[in-house]
């Protein structure tokens, strides 16, 4: 392509997707549970929760076959090094992630923020989801367990990365 098909395609895209965001019939809830933080970020306990399908040597992979998915999550504590994490997710590119997994697990940059002060500590263990498609499964016994966990270790804000 020349320059100039690149920039009107771009030009293009943009305005599409401009009216697709325009015409998107987002849902607007005036009833969710909102909770307002307290106190200072300087003062919480943080955790780490993301869906790319991250594991551990020494745990089970993520199921990758089957129409459900796998609903299930896996414990990476925060004295992890990173060559001890594997992913198995098959619905993402993960070449990005394995340059940096911090991209889509950033214990490296909360246990940054950990030793500046500016959280007061990084929850003992972090918390990674797989590909699902059954969210019965997910709904009724893996995020309730997620929850009682982050609860019994009195994290205060949980950073949610979605892949």
């Amino acid at each position: 392509y020349s320059q100039w098909a690149t920039q009107n395609l771009t030009a293009y895209l943009a305005g599409e997707i401009k009216e697709a965001m325009r015409t998107y019939p987002f849902i607007i809830s005036h009833d969710s549970p909102w909770t307002v933080l307290d106190k200072e970020i300087a003062n919480c306990k943080l955790a780490i929760v993301t869906t790319g399908g991250l594991h551990l040597k020494s745990q089970e992979p993520f199921r990758l076959g089957g129409i459900d998915g796998d609903w299930t999550f896996r414990s990476i504590p925060k004295d992890t090094p990173k060559e001890d994490i594997f992913i198995s997710h098959p619905h993402y590119d993960h070449r990005f992630a394995l340059e940096d997994l911090n991209c889509i697990f950033p214990l490296d940059r909360f246990r940054e923020f950990e030793a500046e002060g500016k959280i007061r500590e990084l929850a003992r263990t972090h918390y990674s989801f797989g590909y699902v498609n059954n969210i019965y499964g997910l709904v009724k016994e893996s995020i309730p367990s997620v929850i009682a966990h982050l609860q019994k270790e009195e994290v205060d804000i949980v950073f949610f990365v979605p892949v």
